[in-house]
């Protein structure tokens, strides 16, 4: 018991001997997450390449791009049909100039284009197209 206090002791005025410095200076860069918006959340499939970029230059105006939001993700209801290459088409009428217009004003911007997709037998189209 006596060894145990005098461990105690001698590990207390060790403790309160060292200094601890709290300063950030030589911290290291910590990054936030991948932090972004996406379509769906707010507009499930109704969307169009107007709603997109006009979302996109919100997270700008509004300050979010700033704080770090930097990735806009249009996600399900851009999917119009596939081609005879199987390839999959934006719909023609909310897409028209297709989706490199949206990915190229996306990165005027500064930010990150992303899309959904889906390895879906009904061709990567949401139940409610």
């Amino acid at each position: 018991m006596k060894i145990h206090a005098i461990l105690f002791v001698a590990f207390a005025c060790a403790a309160a001997s060292c200094s601890v410095d709290c300063s950030c200076s030589g911290a290291p860069d910590v990054r936030p997450p991948v932090m972004g918006w996406s379509s769906w959340n707010a507009f499930m499939v109704d969307i169009s390449d107007t709603t997109i970029m006009e979302q996109a230059d919100l997270l700008l105006s509004s300050g979010l791009f700033d704080a770090g939001y930097d990735h806009v993700n249009v996600d399900d209801g851009f999917f119009g049909f596939r081609g005879a290459d199987g390839r999959m088409n934006c719909h023609p009428d909310r897409f028209p100039g297709g989706m490199k217009a949206v990915a190229d004003h996306i990165h005027s911007l500064g930010m990150k284009a992303g899309i959904y997709s889906d390895a879906d037998a009904r061709d990567g189209r949401f139940q409610f197209n």
